[in-house]
């Protein structure tokens, strides 16, 4: 809320509040599905491996047929993923 004030009132630029803002969200954003995702063992299958790290390269949208919250949870692992199918 600070940052948000300071931004607002003109105290903090608007490129160290994305810069600021876009750090505390690549931080953060792991955190989040690290319990469910990484800690549980959770695992994930892909019919076809090169066309999942082609689509990451170019920025894809990843979509699934399951209409939960788990889908942007699978989402944001598989575009956090520096390795994928080395396992």
């Amino acid at each position: 809320v600070p940052v948000f004030l300071l931004h607002k009132f003109g105290v903090l630029p608007n490129k160290v509040y994305l810069a600021f803002t876009t750090s505390i969200i690549n931080w953060t954003t792991p955190t989040v599905f690290a319990m469910p995702m990484v800690f549980s063992g959770s695992k994930l299958y892909c019919n076809d491996i090169d066309l999942l790290k082609k689509c990451k390269s170019t920025d894809s949208l990843l979509l699934s047929n399951h209409g939960s919250r788990i889908d942007w949870m699978v989402a944001m692992f598989v575009g956090f993923l520096t390795s994928a199918g080395d396992r």
